[in-house]
């Protein structure tokens, strides 16, 4: 066996290789198309990105309440304290 049958065994198998990843590929890409895995996955970052929407007032509310209830505590101490 020479040196180029070698080199040309060799590239005639990594085309295989390579043809057969691409018809996977395609196939892949098929099924992702005709499955609506794109639309379904459109649909659930959107009840996502609403849910967190509609998260984040409720962490602003209990901050305002956390904060204003330590006013509170800290006003009250001091009226304790300064008896």
């Amino acid at each position: 066996m020479t040196e180029s049958s070698t080199i040309q065994d060799l590239q005639e198998r990594l085309w295989d290789i390579s043809d057969k990843k691409k018809i996977e590929a395609e196939e892949e890409k098929q099924s992702i198309v005709t499955e609506q895995w794109l639309e379904d996955h459109i649909g659930l970052l959107t009840n996502h990105y609403i849910q967190l929407l509609q998260v984040i007032p409720d962490l602003d509310s209990i901050l305002t309440l956390d904060i204003s209830n330590l006013k509170c505590y800290h006003s009250i101490e001091s009226i304790y304290l300064n008896l």
